[in-house]
């Protein structure tokens, strides 16, 4: 039956509208979830992605995508299993976790939510055209790039405060931790877009021809790592900078990386030897010759080199008396601690799901271990009842807590979904038919799931808010992946009739 025109127009508005939410509700989840103090954007940025799903629901049942649906299931089968199994081992986690009702809240917002927006904006995208497709992952990425002009702004204005209180702005220089205005979330949070920013930029540089605008935005992004202050976001600009060396093909490959691992070796040891005139927060050398000595205690007795430990109320009674011959800066050395018992915790049953949720990980560390073990960190927190926690509510190390709170088989299941989008990201960068923005795209992934694993071994990334982003790229990639295999399909079949 013919439909009426007046319905094709207002499904087609309502289709549109459906894109203008996700890229809006997008744009709103990136002022972060409001850890440090409320933010009045994040819950209208989820309704507004949960909008975009019901408007998209109301189109599909008139463009009825089904044949769309069954290229990225054909496409993309092997991503959404394994999703589907670290979702169903988070459930049975559920037996395991101090808090069952508490981590099933966490499943839904950290698995659940964002696999619904992921599989939404996958959708979305595979209905669009080749046009439309470009429009929408530009407004997608665009806002990422204004985060390193809101850090240099933030930085300066709070150079200019420390001026107008008399104190010497260059003091700013290593105390500074990145939250610009109208952000809402903790620094280390924070980090989780500087790494997307940096990523997206240097993948335009490379893919794009627009090499003098991208390098600005490059330089930008560097400064802004530079002047955030949060250690791990060195590392992985470091990481980041240097992996398009490794990933990608060039002439004289070869010597390139030998002569940046050069470069990189030199530097480190120029690092450490003048490291030693820093504060004890970037002093390096003091923790690379005292790391043995710290690593052979547990957990419990590694605060006896943390000047906080000041009394039981702090510090667990085995890092008593106190070590004068070493001094240890407090957040580093909470995280060896912290990550030293996860292992321990891994290692009493590796196949063991350990309940879902980093927020949970004080409460089941001391289940597993009990009150006064020496596997527990040494940094706690008395609770009214008399009873201790660990003082940090994460283990500050998302990559071992993947492990802990999914166990062995999970663990895999996250690693072979990150080398999955990895070698599809290759395959399509490297197809002569791609264009430069889509393999700006495909390289931008690959440095993400780079950057952001080096940065989650140094801490616990993404929150709420950068777990839904970070699905919803997902779900564009996957949309890309379903593209490139249902032209190569085409493509071999019209062989297969030219040949005959």
């Amino acid at each position: 039956m013919r439909r009426s025109p007046v319905l094709e127009s207002i499904v087609s508005n309502v289709f549109v509208l459906a894109g203008v939410l996700f890229v809006l509700g997008a744009y709103l989840l990136h002022t972060g979830e409001g850890t440090i103090k409320p933010n009045p954007f994040f819950k209208p940025a989820i309704w507004i992605l949960y909008a975009g799903i019901v408007a998209l629901a109301f189109a599909c049942v008139y463009l009825t995508p089904y044949h769309t649906l069954h290229q990225i299931l054909r496409a993309n089968g092997g991503f959404f299993l394994a999703l589907f199994l670290v979702i169903i081992l988070a459930l049975i986690a559920l037996y395991y976790t101090k808090e069952s009702k508490e981590s099933f809240r966490l499943i839904r917002r950290f698995l659940l939510e964002p696999s619904l927006f992921l599989v939404a904006v996958c959708l979305y995208v595979s209905m669009l055209n080749k046009k439309a497709k470009t429009i929408f992952l530009s407004a997608f990425c665009a806002v990422f790039l204004l985060h390193p002009i809101l850090t240099s702004l933030d930085f300066f204005t709070t150079a200019i405060s420390y001026a107008q209180k008399g104190l010497n702005p260059i003091f700013i220089l290593g105390t500074y931790r990145a939250m610009p205005h109208l952000f809402f979330e903790a620094s280390t949070g924070y980090a989780f877009f500087l790494i997307i920013t940096l990523s997206i930029a240097i993948a335009l540089f490379i893919a794009t021809p627009y090499k003098k605008s991208c390098a600005l935005v490059v330089a930008l992004s560097l400064i802004a790592c530079v002047l955030s202050g949060t250690r791990f976001l060195y590392v992985a600009m470091c990481v980041i900078c240097l992996a398009p060396l490794v990933l990608l093909k060039y002439r004289y490959r070869a010597a390139t990386i030998a002569i940046s691992m050069a470069i990189l070796v030199v530097s480190c040891v120029l690092l450490y030897h003048i490291s030693a005139n820093f504060s004890a927060r970037f002093n390096m050398q003091n923790m690379v010759q005292n790391i043995t000595q710290v690593l052979q205690l547990p957990p419990a007795a590694m605060g006896r080199f943390d000047k906080q430990c000041t009394s039981l109320n702090r510090c667990m009674k085995s890092s008593f008396p106190k070590d004068s011959h070493i001094q240890w800066e407090h957040s580093s050395l909470s995280r060896i601690a912290m990550s030293k018992s996860t292992v321990l915790a891994i290692l009493d049953n590796p196949l063991r799901p350990n309940g879902f949720g980093l927020t949970l990980f004080g409460k089941n560390i001391v289940r597993i271990f009990g009150q006064d073990s020496e596997a527990l960190p040494y940094f706690i927190s008395i609770q009214p009842d008399g009873s201790i926690l660990p003082y940090y509510w994460t283990n500050h190390n998302g990559i071992l807590y993947l492990w802990f709170e999914l166990g062995a088989i999970g663990f895999g299941l996250v690693v072979w979904l990150h080398l999955w989008l990895l070698l599809k990201a290759r395959k399509i960068y490297y197809d002569t038919s791609t264009s430069p923005i889509l393999r700006a795209f495909m390289l931008a992934i690959a440095l993400m799931l780079i950057g952001l694993s080096v940065a989650n071994f140094f801490d616990a990334l993404p929150n709420r808010a950068g777990q839904n982003i970070l699905f919803m790229f997902f779900g564009i990639f996957l949309a890309f992946v379903a593209d490139k295999a249902t032209k190569d399909k085409t493509e071999s079949k019209a062989i297969r009739h030219s040949d005959v």
